[in-house]
């Protein structure tokens, strides 16, 4: 019978010499330098298995120098064996274990991209394909190629994604330019660019519900009717623009002064009856009088006064009542200045 690595002689061995211990004692040498790698190498696996392995190996290489007998030889084999054994079903079982995690990982995201893509229609087809490639990746058995695939397809969807949140901003600030678009068109007069009595109302009531102070000056026109009459509509228009805008002019920041309706004018005032009595007297001052229009390249020149009532919020008075009763202020004092106009 022919030996792996020991040259044949004939089938009667020598009783005794040193040729066979010596080659024994080389070949134990060998074994136990091998014990010893297969034990740092296994260390190098970063894992507790390796370094435990390594440990036992280690102890089977000291046995083996203390002694050495077929008995314990034959012992040592199979003991490497096993512990080797046990190495390799550790490893493997990690490695499944660090691939099962991915496999979630992907299921997660391939489900994650599915359900994102289904909110935009121009990236459900790319969204949709993405998921499938990576439901097909999570079968995959090879570790290494598994991970190349994760870093592929996660590339992929951060591309896709960044694409969509780009252009989803741009979503929002277009729909933001149109919100203050529409809410310019609502809440603005557009003769004059006052705020209009869609404003007003939901300023006066937002003071209301806070229970914040104000008063309601109302404003409206003297004989703006046979203004019209004598010098037409376009007159008439661009008298009520000079006028808004001198009206707001001298209205202080934090007050509101809006256009109610035809010749007629609110302001809204963070003040009492006093501050808004104060307020009247400014604008007869600064915005009523003599106005020069000039339509069609002739100079028209009119004069501008008007009736006036204040009230002054008295909880838990709501927006009705309060204008109400500016509104019954205003009639009294235009009857006042007809009365004594004529």
């Amino acid at each position: 019978m022919t030996t792996w690595g020991v040259k044949p002689t004939n089938s009667n061995p020598p009783a005794s010499g040193h040729g066979q211990t010596d080659e024994a004692a080389a070949a134990l040498g060998f074994y136990r330098t091998a014990i010893l790698a297969f034990g740092a190498n296994a260390e190098r696996d970063g894992s507790p298995h390796g370094t435990e392995i390594r440990k036992q190996l280690e102890r089977l290489s000291k046995l083996l120098g203390a002694r050495l007998t077929p008995d314990c030889v034959k012992e040592t084999i199979a003991k490497v064996t096993f512990f080797l054994d046990q190495w390799g079903a550790a490893i493997a079982k990690d490695s499944r274990a660090q691939a099962d995690e991915t496999r979630q990982l992907l299921i997660l995201l391939a489900t994650t991209a599915q359900t994102v893509g289904s909110s935009d229609q121009a990236y459900a087809t790319r969204f949709t394909a993405l998921s499938e490639n990576l439901e097909q990746v999570a079968a995959i058995d090879d570790l290494t190629q598994l991970r190349a695939a994760v870093v592929q397809h996660l590339t992929e969807l951060k591309t896709v994604a960044n694409q969509m949140a780009e252009k989803s901003q741009k979503v929002v600030t277009d729909l933001e330019a149109k919100a203050a678009a529409y809410e310019s068109i609502a809440f603005k007069d557009q003769l004059t660019s006052l705020p209009n009595r869609r404003c007003i109302q939901q300023q006066i009531g937002a003071n209301v519900e806070s229970n914040s102070p104000f008063s309601v000056v109302v404003f409206d026109l003297d004989r703006f009717k046979p203004i019209n009459d004598e010098y037409g509509h376009l007159v008439g228009d661009e008298l009520l623009k000079l006028f808004s805008a001198e009206l707001h002019k001298h209205t202080r920041t934090g007050d509101i002064a809006a256009r109610w309706g035809g010749d007629e004018f609110i302001s809204i005032l963070t003040c009492g009856e006093d501050g808004a009595r104060s307020y009247v007297q400014r604008i007869k001052k600064s915005v009523f009088g003599k106005y020069t229009i000039h339509p069609s390249g002739r100079e028209v020149e009119v004069l501008v006064q008007a009736s006036f009532g204040i009230a002054q919020w008295a909880p838990p008075e709501d927006i009705d009542a309060v204008i109400a009763r500016a509104d019954a202020n205003m009639y009294a004092n235009k009857r006042q200045f007809h009365l004594a106009s004529t």
